[in-house]
């Protein structure tokens, strides 16, 4: 850590959407103590979880949507990164697929200490094309190759989906308030 906070780039959070991966981001930023503090990169021009990550210290980084424009993506992303060099401790990606990990590419080229979170084994299946798949599979392996990268996951299908056989993952359960669901 540089001085004595901790400063985390999030990469994941959609900032018009409350899903899971948002939800599950929020809480885990509520849960950290207030010296680590959590900024986010969004595609958006609007977050809606933009009030609380602020009042938790944190910053919201907009980039143009990969999409829309994917050479403004890549621009924007190794600017923003370029200019957060001094200034980060860990850029930590939250993924539903790895079709599009230029900003892993672009962290790992500057030298980030970098955590890759997989969060589900579905969304390619019930989401994506043929196309989409195929990057997913080239992308699996290029990831593969990336060492130094601490890879994380929620369970046995995510880690399968994400990662290949070969590569050291740590298993995070997504953590659950269970006292929330309680029979009322």
């Amino acid at each position: 850590s540089r001085g004595e906070l901790m400063h985390i780039l999030v990469y994941g959070m959609v900032g018009n959407h409350r899903g899971g991966i948002e939800t599950f981001l929020l809480k885990m930023n509520s849960f950290m103590s207030a010296d680590t503090i959590f900024d986010y990169v969004i595609e958006e021009t609007e977050c809606f979880h933009e009030d609380v990550i602020k009042k938790r210290g944190g910053n919201v980084y907009r980039v143009p949507s990969r999409s829309s424009d994917p050479l403004g993506n890549i621009r924007e992303n190794k600017k923003l990164l370029k200019n957060l060099r001094n200034h980060l401790d860990i850029v930590y990606f939250n993924l539903s697929s790895l079709s599009w990990i230029e900003p892993i590419r672009i962290a790992r080229a500057l030298g980030y200490k970098i955590y890759i979170h997989s969060h589900n084994a579905q969304f390619i299946k019930n989401n994506g094309s043929i196309p989409y798949r195929i990057i997913n599979s080239i992308n699996k392996r290029r990831l593969s190759s990336y060492k130094g990268i601490k890879r994380l996951t929620c369970s046995q299908p995510a880690t399968n989906f994400m990662f290949m056989k070969k590569d050291k993952v740590e298993m995070i359960y997504n953590a659950v308030y269970v006292n929330e669901f309680f029979f009322d």
